[in-house]
C-alpha cells in the first residue's frame, strides 16, 4: 500500500474507534509529519456527507499539533458556521467579544470510569489501555470503552462511566449495545447480563441497543422514568436544568413509562416529560445532532442554546437584564471555540462579556 494510502487508512480506522494498537502508535508518530495534512486534505475532499466532514474535522482536532490547526480549520470547517434570525442568514463578524475568549475550547473525548471495588480510572481521546473486573475483559481505545464478558462474569457487579462538562465517551456494553454519553452525563450498567439487561443514566445518551428477543433491554433514566426497548436506536435527554425529560425514537419501538403513564414510540416521534407524557413528530437529526458533532438550533430560544454551550464549553451563564423573545435556527459545529460560536451567536441581539470561565449575557 503506498504511504499516503496508509496514512488515510489509518484516519479512518481512528475516526470510527476501529485502530488496534500497533496502528495508533503508527498513527501518533505522524502527529507532526506533513504527510498527516496531505492526508487530511485529501480525507477532507473525498467526505461526501455533513457527518464525514464533521468526524474528520473533529479528529484533526484531536491529532494535529496547534501550529496547523487554524488553518485547516479556516479552509474547510468555517463553512459550517450559520445562524439566522426571521430567515436572514447571518455570517457578518462581530467585533463585541473580548480576545481572551478565544481560549476557551471545545470539549473533547474524556470521561471517568468507576469499577465495582470502587477504584476510578481516568480517560481521555488519547488513551489505549486493558482492564479486567471478573472475568470480564475491559478496552480503552481513544474515545470508546469497550467490555467482553467471559463465562461466568458477574451480572452483579456494576460499573459507572461519567462525563464531565467539556467531555463525550462512547461504550460498548457486554450483550454489544452502543452508547454515546454527551457532556455531564452518566452510565451504570454490570460488566455482564443475565436473563434481563438493564441500565441507569443521567443527563443525555444515544443508544444503539442489540436486538435480543429473549432479554429485552431497559433504561432507567433520572429515577423518573423506564424506557423498555428489545433493538433499536434512540436519544435520551434528561439533564436536570432542561424543562422536560425527552426521549426521541430513530428506529425500533420503545415502551416509555413516567409520570404515571405509558406510551409506545414510533420512529421519528419524541415524548417529552413533564407533568404528563406527550408525543410528538420530531426531526431526529436535531435530537442526535450532539452525536454527530453539531449544535443544531433549531427553534431553540436563547436559554436553551446556552445551556448547551455552559455543559460543552464547561462554563457558567449569568443573565443580566430580559432575555429577547427570540429563536434560532441553524448549525454549528461543537469543534469550534466559544469564540467563533458567540460571533454567530452576537448577531442575534444578545452581547457578551467573559470574566474566566463566567459568561455573561445582557440584551
Amino acid at each position: 500500500m503506498p504511504e499516503q494510502d496508509r496514512i488515510t487508512y489509518l484516519l479512518v480506522q481512528y475516526a470510527n474507534d476501529r485502530c488496534t494498537r500497533a496502528e495508533l502508535q503508527e498513527l501518533m508518530q505522524l502527529a507532526n509529519s506533513e504527510q498527516l495534512d496531505t492526508a487530511m486534505e485529501v480525507v477532507w475532499e473525498q467526505s461526501s456527507t455533513e457527518a464525514d466532514i464533521i468526524d474528520r474535522e473533529a479528529l484533526y482536532r484531536r491529532i494535529a499539533p496547534p501550529r496547523k490547526r487554524y488553518t485547516w480549520w479556516a479552509a474547510a470547517a468555517a463553512v459550517l458556521l450559520i445562524a439566522t434570525v426571521a430567515g436572514s442568514l447571518l455570517l457578518r463578524t462581530s467585533t463585541s467579544i473580548p480576545p481572551v475568549v478565544a481560549t476557551i475550547q471545545p470539549g473533547y473525548h474524556q470521561a471517568t470510569l468507576t469499577l465495582g471495588d470502587g477504584r476510578t480510572v481516568t480517560l481521555d481521546s488519547n488513551g489505549v489501555q486493558q482492564l479486567s473486573e471478573g472475568n470480564t475483559a475491559i478496552q480503552q481505545q481513544g474515545g470508546l470503552l469497550q467490555y467482553t464478558a467471559k463465562a461466568g462474569a458477574g451480572e452483579n457487579v456494576y460499573n459507572t462511566l461519567a462525563t464531565p462538562r467539556g467531555g463525550q465517551f462512547s461504550i460498548t456494553l457486554p450483550d454489544g449495545s452502543r452508547v454515546w454519553l454527551n457532556a455531564a452525563s452518566s452510565l451504570t450498567y454490570p460488566i455482564a447480563f443475565g436473563n434481563t439487561r438493564k441500565v441507569t443514566v443521567t443527563g443525555e445518551a444515544y443508544f444503539e441497543i442489540a436486538a435480543d428477543a429473549q432479554r429485552p433491554f431497559t433504561v432507567a433514566v433520572a429515577g423518573k422514568q423506564d424506557i423498555q426497548v428489545l433493538g433499536t436506536s434512540f436519544n435520551v435527554n434528561a439533564y436536570t436544568d432542561e424543562p422536560a425529560i425527552t426521549t426521541t425514537l430513530l428506529q425500533g419501538a420503545v415502551r416509555v413509562t413516567g409520570a404515571g403513564q405509558n406510551v409506545q414510540l414510533q420512529p421519528g416521534e419524541q415524548v417529552l416529560q413533564q407533568q404528563q407524557l406527550t408525543v410528538k413528530q420530531v426531526n431526529t437529526a436535531q435530537a442526535i445532532a450532539w452525536k454527530n458533532g453539531l449544535f443544531n438550533f433549531e427553534d431553540a430560544d436563547v436559554k436553551g442554546v446556552l445551556r448547551q454551550l455552559e455543559r460543552w464549553y464547561d462554563i457558567t451563564v449569568e443573565y443580566r437584564g430580559t432575555m429577547p423573545e427570540r429563536e434560532f435556527s441553524g448549525k454549528l459545529q461543537r469543534s469550534l471555540t466559544l469564540q467563533q460560536v458567540l460571533e454567530g451567536l452576537s448577531e442575534m441581539g444578545v452581547h457578551f462579556a467573559i470574566e474566566g470561565r463566567k459568561l455573561i449575557v445582557t440584551p
